[in-house]
């Protein structure tokens, strides 16, 4: 079995963790070839990995300028409103809004800016006349941990003949990494400009009422998320798997003692061979929850949260029927009903969608150890009906929280 050495190349899952103020951040990011002649890596990291083996996991401390550009206050540009392309994206209006991101070329006055510019920049402040916006890397405030790699698969390599020089600590931190985190203390406003509406406003029980078996995920990343929800989950535990459907997506091997579902199709749930038990139901028309105080230990909600027009009231309630210290879990990725989604969920970046979500949770005030978690860049299936148009399996999105224990009395 190959050992890397220089003359290897590997497929290394790389890990980052770092933090704000309320939340812990993981993204994952494969690396396929890395090739450890030529490809930028951390000192310390690539030493460490000399020698290690496929399944073999390293892990170094590491500090935000290591790999992230310093934070410049000469990045900060206070800015006429009027400067701002309202019409950046044609056939739609769009209004800057505190916390989020848009390309910079959107304001084209700007120094070193140009209307093709895509390089992200936030808006952080505003007033009736002004806008304060940040040309900073998204991490660049942020406090970046430790950096983790696993070893799957390892290639013997050819002789070099050139080549391009890979830096995997920009590709990990690239793409909207930090998009996810609030600006400081402040609220991201994802909620101007009716979010929650639809374009197809008939009920979603009219819209399900054919079953109509769809998978939103490659099998890929059906694998990647049981795999995150088997860490997540423990044996004997009750479950609510919450807008279920005909699948799970939960490790057969964890052997709850119930999983309980909630959906809109009765004959997607019976099809459903992990539910112990289901009720159909309808949470944008009724997004109180049929179940008592206290009752599971865990809520999933798999590759649906875009769907709901009352998350806030709906999160309340996960939290209400939560056992203290349950755990909620959501996830999500990049397909879904056009129709049936928020306004505001195709118009946003994904790891933005990361931020909505976070503010669900934020908002409801009811959890605590709040994590996120993104795994993408891992190759699709040959035999997945998309693998002709892409050749990467679907990313998957992951935020949970636990309950808040009643403080005790005494």
């Amino acid at each position: 079995m190959h050992k890397i050495t220089s003359k290897t190349t590997a497929s290394l899952e790389f890990q980052l963790t770092w933090h704000d103020d309320q939340v812990t951040h993981t993204d994952c990011y494969l690396g396929q070839k890395v090739n450890f002649w030529r490809d930028y890596l951390p000192p310390l990291l690539q030493e460490d990995l000399m020698g290690k083996m496929p399944g073999d996991q390293v892990e170094i401390p590491l500090s935000t300028e290591e790999i992230i550009p310093p934070y410049q206050s000469q990045q900060i540009f206070t800015v006429d409103n009027k400067q701002f392309n309202s019409h950046f994206i044609p056939g739609k209006l769009l209004q800057p809004r505190l916390g989020r991101f848009y390309p910079r070329g959107i304001l084209p006055d700007v120094r070193g800016t140009f209307k093709d510019t895509i390089t992200p920049c936030r808006c952080i402040g505003q007033t009736e006349t002004a806008l304060t916006v940040d040309f900073n890397h998204p991490l660049a405030q942020r406090k970046i941990t430790h950096l983790a790699a696993k070893v799957h698969d390892i290639q013997a390599k050819s002789d070099e003949r050139g080549g391009r020089c890979t830096d995997w600590t920009e590709l990990l931190t690239d793409k909207g990494v930090g998009f996810q985190s609030r600006y400081g203390q402040q609220p991201t406003d994802f909620f101007a400009d009716q979010p929650f509406a639809r374009l197809d406003d008939s009920t979603d029980l009219q819209f399900y009422h054919q079953p109509r078996l769809t998978a939103h995920l490659d099998q890929q990343a059906m694998q990647l998320l049981e795999e995150n929800y088997g860490q997540l989950l423990h044996p004997d535990m009750q479950v609510l798997d919450l807008m279920s459907s005909w699948k799970s997506h939960l490790p057969t091997h964890l052997n709850l003692e119930k999983v309980t579902g909630l959906g809109l199709n009765a004959e997607e749930l019976a099809a459903n061979p992990q539910l112990t038990d289901y009720c159909v139901h309808d949470l944008n028309t009724t997004p109180e929850l049929p179940w008592a105080t206290h009752t599971f230990d865990a809520v999933i909600c798999t590759v649906s949260v875009e769907y709901l027009t009352q998350p806030f009231t709906v999160f309340k309630e996960v939290a209400r029927i939560l056992k203290p210290a349950g755990r909620f879990i959501v996830s999500f990725s990049t397909r879904w009903f056009p129709s049936k989604t928020i306004n505001i969920w195709p118009e946003i970046h994904e790891f933005e969608r990361v931020g909505l979500v976070l503010e669900y949770f934020l908002r409801t005030a009811q959890f605590t150890h709040l994590h996120t978690h993104s795994i993408r860049n891992f190759p699709r299936p040959d035999t997945d009906k998309y693998s002709h148009e892409t050749s990467l399996s679907d990313p998957i999105f992951i935020v949970h929280g636990q309950k808040i224990q009643s403080p005790r009395i005494t």
